[in-house]
């Protein structure tokens, strides 16, 4: 049986912050600007920071992505992943049918 273990870290008000200008300066080393939100355990927005140049969308989204992330207990990039490999399980289906 797999278990799972968690860190639980105090988001204080310094840590959201650096978490933020984090995400900003990697941002800004050869990435498009960003929209950026931190959220905590129940969900609820800490921080939001809209890079310029960022659609006034990108603040919705970020929020969404947030919260999917927190839900899912899992850093948002898993989601690419998982994203890719369902992608990938579709085009095979519609291409090949379902095996039995």
């Amino acid at each position: 049986m797999h278990e799972s273990s968690s860190v639980s870290i105090e988001l204080t008000d310094a840590i959201v912050t650096a978490m933020v200008q984090a995400a900003v300066d990697a941002a800004r080393v050869g990435h498009p600007p960003i929209a950026i939100t931190v959220v905590d355990a129940g969900g609820h927005v800490l921080a939001k920071r809209r890079m310029d140049g960022v659609a006034y969308i990108a603040n919705d989204v970020s929020r969404r992505k947030a919260s999917t992330a927190n839900a899912g207990r899992m850093q948002t990039r898993g989601f690419a992943t998982i994203a890719t490999i369902d992608a990938q399980v579709g085009a095979d289906l519609a291409k090949n049918g379902p095996n039995p």
